[in-house]
C-alpha cells in the first residue's frame, strides 16, 4: 500500500511530537509555524497534488537527524532574474546537495573532527567553498561548535555536533 505524501508527513510529524513529548502548541511556539498549518499537516486536511511544472528535479527531499525532521519542497515557479529554468534546477539541486552534506557532517561530527577530516568525508576539496557552504552556516546556526572557540584559527581546532538537551 502506497502512502500519500501528506499521510507520510503527518505520520512522521506525529511520531516526532510523541518522541519529544511535545504538543502542537509547543511546536508552534518553537518553530513559528502557524497552529492551523500544524493541525492541517497532522490531520491530513489538505490534498497531495502534483504541481504544474513538477519534474523529478523538484521532488521533495526528506532528511532527519537526532534533532530535526525536514521536508524540502522546491518552488517550481521560481526563476531568478536572467536565469534559465536549467540554471534554477541546477541551483535547487546544489542547495539540496549542500543540505544533505551538512546533515552528513552533523552525524560525522558526533565525535570531534578536524576541518580536513570533515572536508574529506564529504569530498569537498576547496577550503573556501567548504567554509562558505558548510562550516560557517553550521557554526552560525549553532548546530556545530568549535572545541577551542577562543582560538578559531588553531591548527588543533576540531568541531563537534551540538546535541540538544
Amino acid at each position: 500500500m502506497r502512502m500519500q505524501l501528506n499521510e507520510a508527513v503527518s505520520k512522521r510529524l506525529t511520531e516526532l511530537l510523541s518522541e519529544r513529548h511535545m504538543t502542537q502548541y509547543q511546536l508552534f511556539m518553537k518553530s513559528g509555524v502557524p497552529k492551523s498549518t500544524i493541525g492541517n499537516v497532522i490531520n491530513c486536511s489538505y490534498e497531495s497534488v502534483k504541481l504544474p511544472g513538477y519534474t523529478e528535479a523538484y521532488k521533495p527531499e526528506f532528511s532527519s537527524t537526532a534533532t530535526d525532521f525536514r521536508v524540502i519542497l522546491k518552488n517550481v515557479n521560481y526563476i531568478m532574474c536572467g536565469a534559465s529554468a536549467h540554471d534554477t534546477a541546477h541551483d535547487a539541486a546544489h542547495d539540496t546537495s549542500v543540505i544533505s552534506k551538512q546533515n552528513l557532517l552533523l552525524e560525522f561530527c558526533a565525535d570531534p573532527k578536524s576541518r580536513d577530516e570533515m572536508q574529506a568525508y564529504i569530498d569537498v576539496s576547496s577550503r573556501s567553498h567548504f567554509s562558505k557552504y558548510y562550516l560557517k552556516p553550521l557554526l552560525s546556526s549553532g548546530k556545530l561548535e568549535m572545541m577551542f572557540p577562543d582560538k578559531p584559527k588553531s591548527k588543533n581546532q576540531k568541531y563537534t555536533t551540538v546535541h540538544s538537551k
